[in-house]
């Protein structure tokens, strides 16, 4: 679990790909310092298991689904990646829940500049908009972010200049890629409806007619 918080711009060292895998090295200083083997860590939003550390490098085993589902296939080397370690018991939650499953690969498709601020509008794939609601929170590129407005097919958000300088955020453009992860919360909460109302069609829902069927009411 992470909180969206990002720790460091790590910078890709190198990016070796085989058949339907690849190993990624990244130069780090903040995240490596306490760093175990088999450690989760946040890169770019998705969660990776630190599989080997060597001086001021890191390295992860990224496998097809991890290449296939977020931007980690777009790295080379010398790019600049999100890091963010998993969250202590008992630390700050200075954003949201992140769990670092990334959702989609979803695209840039404005970019704003408005007095040192930057407003971008992402692309929304159609069965992620029951998650998504303004002024609610979001995970893009593993950095925690708060709706501004949700369209259609599309959300935007706005950086302050802070976000712009220490994350992957600052550089990217229209057309770039981005890894989208949305509310855990909501997504259970849409769990809970469906699930709710699929009891209820049944009969086995504990509604106030279940209540006065069974003498508690």
């Amino acid at each position: 679990m992470f909180t969206g918080i990002i720790e460091e711009l790590g910078i890709v060292g190198s990016i070796t790909r085989a058949d339907k895998s690849a190993r990624l090295n990244i130069k780090s200083s903040v995240c490596i310092s306490d760093a175990g083997i088999g450690d989760s860590i946040s890169v770019n939003g998705a969660c990776l298991t630190l599989t080997a550390k060597d001086g001021g490098t890191l390295s992860f085993d990224l496998s097809a689904e991890t290449l296939n589902s977020t931007d980690l296939a777009d790295l080379v080397q010398g790019d600049k990646v999100n890091l963010e370690r998993s969250l202590k018991q008992g630390g700050r939650l200075g954003g949201h829940f992140v769990t670092g499953h990334v959702d989609c690969v979803a695209r840039v498709i404005s970019k704003v500049r408005m007095s040192g601020f930057v407003e971008l509008i992402i692309s929304l794939p159609a069965q992620f908009s029951l998650f998504l609601a303004k002024k609610g929170p979001i995970a893009i590129d593993g950095v925690s972010l708060t709706l501004n407005n949700v369209m259609n097919d599309s959300f935007s958000i706005m950086l302050v200049p802070h976000t712009l300088s220490m994350t992957t955020l600052g550089f990217k453009d229209k057309g770039s890629r981005v890894n989208m992860e949305t509310d855990i919360l909501a997504k259970y909460t849409q769990n809970l409806i469906i699930k709710t109302k699929n009891l209820s069609h049944a009969g086995l829902a504990v509604d106030r007619d279940f209540l006065i069927k069974h003498g508690f009411i």
